[in-house]
């Protein structure tokens, strides 16, 4: 799951599943923000199909990416880099440690 906080109507939250080897199996995204917004599925990703692609190649489609166009699919690139770090077991990113110890405290303990 990713998401991209936006102003108004630009936000979305993006979840991608995928099976053991990478391969997605099925997306879907909620638009905007209201209590009317629903879940929908979502068929592409940067004009490749999304159900049935491999997330490492779509992750290195996202490289080449302008600062403009990788904000605009933020939510879509944090979801692939989350079933990523799932998979391969590589190590956390500083932002995601950072977030981690807010979550525990210091010591490791969950806070309430």
């Amino acid at each position: 799951m990713g998401q991209r906080r936006g102003k108004f109507f630009d936000g979305h939250v993006a979840i991608i599943a995928c099976d053991s080897d990478g391969i997605i199996t099925g997306a879907e995204v909620l638009d905007g923000s209201g209590v009317w917004s629903r879940f929908h599925p979502v068929s592409s990703f940067l004009g490749r199909p999304l159900v049935g692609s491999s997330i490492f190649e779509l992750l290195k489609l996202t490289e080449d990416l302008d600062k403009k166009e990788w904000k605009r699919w933020q939510g879509y690139i944090r979801a692939l880099e989350a079933l990523e770090v799932r998979l391969t077991d590589r190590e956390l990113t500083r932002e995601q440690e950072a977030f981690m110890e807010t979550k525990r405290g210091k010591k490791g303990k969950k806070l309430r």
